[in-house]
């Protein structure tokens, strides 16, 4: 009881501080703004394309501002940007959560940069507080109107909708053309990422109300202040050193890595947890209660601050989730892969198109993308969008010895891409890396395919409707536990029998033999666990045509696993690919046969930073397994050509040294793509004989062009 008490009592100290005290302070912090620069109204025009609110849709900024300015202060480390629009003054402040503590920092600090924007009327301006993520915009919320009811009515929370790097090589949006100059010089203005969101000592030791340089009141300071001051700068060197590491190849990068770094950054979390806990309990000081207050809600902050860069939550318990990667260990990788990788970035968006489809990762959307050629010159890329999960692994590609925790599919799909055309097959669509914020503010990683217009090779069909009971028992049944044969609608609660079929195209086309099976051989090489009908597409010229002109791979992602073998029965669970095809082509056998050291040097490059070394050594040793098997297919005479095709002096030459067969001999052999090689394909060998297979069987269905 004397404890709620008490706690009651600090809580009404906190409501009624001294107005002369929160002047002052408001005060001192309006003179701690430096920069007050005029900014050109025009350029604020963009600004509701850079922020979205958390509770309207509505534009910040309409076409009708004036006096506009950027506020900036280096001893808080804030910005703000201060304009009329129309009739109302409105006021946008960045960073205020990283640079202030949770109570007197947030509200004395809005009321010193009102009072340093010189409102005409400071008590109407409506006020947007940029936070980032929704925890962290709950709590300051909660904070605020508990401190300052009325001034939290006039605030209302917005995010930064890109909060990455400009995009790299000067790569702009082409719909803002004309506009380039002041959006970039805008997005510098007003916000900057911040490496880390955890004050350093220095800091912390000015808002306890000392001085960071002086030696004396270090002295003076008690053990457990001390202590804290240690575990934080051991912290900070922590977090730089990881940026040093990475930027000199000292470690990898890789998922596996950062989450072993997160992890070591636990027992420092909760060193420091437990340092600030201690000081904040102690009432050993000769501080005034006011005194006593302010620094504990300082100390209150700073732990705040590093359970959220941990990614815990905001309690006095730590939560340990199995899969946490620190923030600002999180915020140097992405600055990496901006300059490494050269990620698409949600600025670079054009456009948002449809669903194209769901898969084990979730679901895949089409967007369109701002790019910058090679040559300079600017286009658009359309592709499909997939975020790396960090558990979501199907149990082909954890047989195949991918990992199931970090698996890092958007760097495997693009390596298949990068494979495939270093081997000069043309069966896997455009990919390239991506990068974005998500709705928490978190980073994510992911890949951008390039739209393929076609048919998928399979599709889900849906059958015979279960009667009333049997969906009574779906009801407590997760969808993952139903599995791919059930389709529930819960909403309606009605469930069907789904199968999947293959779709009925002539499998005599020659361009669909001849490119499944140069899809086939790249799977033997580059391992993929999880290749079916349902994730390979027949390709046409455009949605609104049915004449394929071949076949691309899709879902490239569970690939490289370290165990993956070629399926030899039907209870294999490392791959759904057989081996070799029967028959090669006849271009792809002289390609693949021919590789020597310049090729493998060229490999070793394409792979080496995306990959693990046992990764890029066991795809390499499948690559010298897949070259042999051609070689064999030479020799029997097991390859094909497309109808038309003229075989050089050359290249029969080439030939002729495999077989060891005079050339005439070979250029008899060799098959032509068609009815001709159709016979040698059955359903345990190759992709096109288990099609045949299927189709033969009865399920098939109508082909779906899009």
């Amino acid at each position: 009881m004397a404890a709620k008490k008490k706690t009651k009592s600090k809580s009404k100290k906190l409501k009624k501080r001294n107005l002369q005290a929160v002047n002052s302070q408001r005060t001192f912090i309006a003179k701690r703004i430096e920069k007050v620069a005029q900014i050109e109204p025009k350029t604020l025009e963009n600004i509701s394309d850079g922020f979205r609110s958390s509770y309207s849709k509505d534009r910040l900024v309409d076409k009708s501002v004036s006096e506009a300015r950027s506020i900036e202060s280096g001893f808080f480390e804030l910005k703000a940007l201060r304009y009329k629009d129309g009739d109302s003054e409105k006021l946008i402040i960045t960073d205020l959560g990283i640079q202030t503590d949770a109570d007197f920092g947030m509200v004395d600090t809005i009321g010193g940069i009102l009072e340093k924007a010189a409102f005409a009327d400071s008590a109407s301006a409506k006020i947007f507080l940029v936070v980032e993520g929704e925890q962290n915009s709950r709590f300051m919320r909660e904070k605020l109107e508990e401190t300052d009811p009325e001034l939290a009515a006039r605030i209302t929370f917005i995010r930064k909708i890109d909060r990455s790097a400009p995009a790299p090589n000067n790569q702009q949006n082409p719909a803002n053309n004309g506009n380039q100059g002041n959006a970039a010089a805008l997005q510098n203005a007003v916000y900057t990422a911040p490496q880390t969101n955890v004050i350093d000592s220095n800091t912390l030791t000015a808002r306890m109300g000392e001085d960071p340089k002086s030696n004396i009141l270090f002295i003076k300071k008690s053990d457990k202040y001390k202590k804290i001051i240690k575990k934080l700068d051991n912290y900070h060197a922590t977090v730089a050193k990881f940026k040093t590491d990475l930027e000199q190849g000292n470690i990898k990068d890789s998922g596996k890595i950062l989450e072993e770094k997160s992890k070591e950054m636990d027992n420092l979390v909760e060193d420091l947890v437990e340092a600030i806990d201690s000081y904040t309990t102690s009432s050993a000081t000769k501080d005034s209660d006011q005194a006593k207050d302010v620094k504990r809600s300082v100390m209150q902050s700073l732990k705040d601050q590093v359970l959220v860069a941990q990614k815990r939550k905001l309690t006095d318990n730590i939560q340990k989730p199995v899969i946490h990667i620190n923030r600002d260990l999180e915020v140097i990788r992405a600055e990496y892969w901006v300059k490494k990788y050269n990620p698409l970035l949600s600025s670079q968006i054009l456009s948002n198109g449809p669903l194209l489809g769901v898969g084990a990762q979730g679901p895949v959307y089409a967007k369109k993308f701002a790019i910058q050629e090679a040559n300079g010159q600017q286009s658009t890329f359309e592709a499909g969008i997939k975020i790396d999960s960090l558990l979501k692994v199907n149990d082909e590609a954890t047989g195949s010895g991918i990992p199931k925790d970090n698996p890092e599919q958007s760097k495997r799909a693009v390596a298949s891409f990068l494979l495939s055309k270093l081997l000069g097959l043309n069966v896997i669509p455009k990919t390239t890396f991506l990068m974005q914020e998500n709705e928490n503010g978190d980073m994510e990683f992911g890949q951008a395919l390039a739209v393929v217009h076609g048919t998928e090779g399979q599709i889900k069909v849906r059958g015979d409707e279960f009667d009333e009971n049997t969906v009574k028992s779906f009801a407590g049944v997760s969808d993952s536990d139903l599995g791919e044969k059930v389709e529930y609608d819960r909403v309606n609660n009605r469930a069907w029998k789904v199968e999947n079929k293959v779709v009925n195209v002539d499998l005599t086309n020659v361009n669909i033999q001849k490119e499944l099976s140069d899809l086939q051989l790249l799977d033997n090489i580059l391992g993929h666990a999880d290749r079916h009908a349902g994730n390979f597409i027949f390709e046409t010229s455009g949605p609104d045509s049915d004449q394929i002109l071949g076949v691309k791979g899709i879902d490239n992602d569970d690939t490289y696993g370290e165990d993956w073998k070629a399926k030899k029965s039907g209870n294999d669970k490392s791959s759904k690919t057989p081996g070799v095809p029967p028959i090669i082509d006849v271009n792809t056998a002289l390609k693949l046969a021919s590789f020597g050291l310049v090729f493998f040097s060229k490999f070793n490059k394409a792979l080496s930073d995306k990959l693990t070394p046992d990764e890029v050594e066991k795809t390499m040793d499948r690559l010298l397994v897949v070259q042999n098997q051609v070689i064999e297919r030479i020799k029997d005479g097991n390859i094909a050509a497309q109808p038309g095709t003229i075989i050089s002096d050359a290249e029969l030459n080439t030939l002729e040294k495999f077989a060891n067969e005079p050339r005439n001999s070979l250029r008899a052999r060799l098959k032509t793509w068609g009815d001709d090689t159709i016979n040698s394909h059955s359903e345990t060998n190759s992709y096109l004989g288990e099609l045949v297979a299927r189709k033969e069987e009865g399920l098939v269905t109508e082909p779906v062009y899009k």
